[in-house]
């Protein structure tokens, strides 16, 4: 039902479709569902322009689903006319996205169709050659979406694609929103935020939310995607205070998962915050993402006193000839020196690792598994590698006719995406079970996560994630 009882047209409805976990992946075991934050703030920017706004999360329809059209169906017959649907889409929902919009157009053939996010953003002409899109919101989406919806000329609107006569119209680049705190709060009353949760063992609180305080990274791995560039603008420490303060006091946020790349990469910026929680005596959990490179003893210590109980870091090898032809730019030194300090404040430490990196042998997977085990961090997250449409690792394995698939509904990471000269896919799957169950199925792992229990929500979440794990560990592989 919308959020807009009363009203019986809409400017703008943006959907979130639902994601693909497959059977073989662990998260698809102990992930809940995160809060559609893009589409929050597309809402709350789009309302701060006078535009009727809502947002249709269709995340707990599963996937695959059958429930699809009811929901749809069921939102569509309280309203009369929407002026135009965007959905957001990554590689593995653009399946799931087209299935969406053909019931949307079924119901509301007048309706115009946006597509906005990382797939639609970088493969804009594959998108638009389905037929189903009438434009591509590229990069940063607020002041494009309310230009659209203002009814600009779409040959005047920076940063689109859209197809005319038969013909693909890209318009110059957007630029960047640098000063983020013009933007409004996001439309966090437009969803129920009792229904989200984070990943199992990213919580110690709930309820929880995202936040995301910088846009951009400067980082230039050749794995990873950048939809809106590496160019980082940021919210001020005021802004993300102010705005934390609204979540807690208005809506009782008690925990916040900042969503950054690299929550640490402006040091001055997280020491003016974290002071600023420790004398307003805020009681607020809270976890980020960061670099190995960018912390340091110091800064630890004050992120714990102000509420940091975790931190991701992306390690995804000890190799550091791997580290360099994936343009990392750390060393295996700086991985274990962030971890121990983490560990050392007081801080959990929750490690990414890439399997299947271009030469990558078994030996070598070994290795990062004995690396691991001596590290000893809190928690790792596997994947096997996956270069997405958008970034210099899926043009390299394209044009060397290395892509052993192009259904990106199998891109979730956990299976073989690139042809590999060491290992066959079976070989890769085996070594990402390997890997997690190694660091997971250990004696003094489970006896080292029992003791550091905290509360009945704590016990929940270990139970949950033990569970997953053991039944993993039973379940027959994929690809045996």
């Amino acid at each position: 039902m919308s959020a807009y009882p009363n009203i019986k047209t809409l400017k703008c409805l943006l959907v979130n479709p639902p994601y693909s976990y497959y059977s073989g992946n662990l998260w698809q075991k102990i992930r809940y569902y995160d809060p559609p934050l893009s589409l929050m703030a597309l809402a709350g920017y789009g309302r701060s322009k006078g535009f009727d706004m809502d947002i249709l999360d269709l995340s707990f329809c599963g996937y695959p689903t059958d429930k699809l059209e009811k929901d749809i169906a069921a939102y569509v017959s309280g309203i009369q006319n929407i002026d135009y649907i965007g959905i957001t889409t990554t590689a593995p929902t653009i399946s799931i996205s087209y299935k969406i919009i053909r019931i949307f157009k079924k119901y509301l053939p007048g309706a115009k169709i946006i597509a906005g996010g990382a797939h639609a953003t970088f493969m804009y002409q594959e998108v638009l050659d389905s037929g189903l899109i009438d434009i591509i919101v590229r990069g940063e989406g607020e002041l494009t979406l309310a230009e659209i919806l203002e009814g600009k000329k779409l040959s005047e609107i920076n940063g689109i694609a859209y197809k005319e006569n038969g013909i693909v119209h890209l318009t110059p680049e957007r630029e960047r929103i640098t000063n983020l705190d013009l933007l409004p709060y996001p439309a966090y009353d437009l969803i129920d935020i009792k229904k989200y949760k984070p990943i199992a063992g990213a919580y110690k609180k709930l309820p929880a939310m995202l936040m995301v305080s910088t846009r951009g990274c400067a980082g230039q791995c050749s794995f990873c995607r950048r939809p809106v560039g590496h160019l980082e603008s940021a919210f001020s420490p005021e802004r993300m205070f102010s705005e934390i303060k609204y979540l807690t006091e208005v809506i009782r946020i008690k925990e916040i998962v900042f969503y950054d790349e690299n929550f640490t990469s402006d040091r001055n910026k997280v020491i003016f915050f974290c002071n600023k929680l420790i004398s307003e005596g805020m009681s607020l959990s809270w976890v980020c993402f960061s670099r190995v490179d960018s912390v340091d003893e110091a800064l630890l210590r004050l992120m714990k006193k102000a509420g940091c109980h975790q931190i991701m870091y992306g390690a995804e090898t000890f190799d550091s000839k791997q580290l360099e032809a994936i343009n990392k730019r750390i060393t295996p030194a700086n991985i274990i020196t962030a971890t121990r300090l983490t560990q050392k404040a007081g801080i959990e430490c929750r490690l990414s690792f890439i399997i299947g990196l271009p030469g990558e042998t078994k030996t070598d997977i070994q290795n990062n598994i004995r690396h691991i085990l001596k590290l000893n961090p809190d928690l790792i997250v596997v994947n096997i590698i996956t270069p997405f449409p958008g970034t210099a690792m899926y043009a390299q394995a394209k044009a060397g006719n290395r892509l052993l698939t192009e259904n990106t509904d199998d891109y979730t990471g956990a299976t073989p995406i690139i042809k590999s000269d060491t290992l066959s896919p079976a070989e890769l799957v085996q070594q990402y079970r390997k890997m997690y169950l190694a660091f997971y199925l250990r004696p003094s792992y489970m006896l080292r996560r029992l003791f550091s229990i905290k509360g009945w929500l704590d016990l929940g979440v270990n139970i949950k994630a033990g569970f997953a794990i053991i039944s993993y560990a039973l379940k027959r592989k994929k690809h045996d």
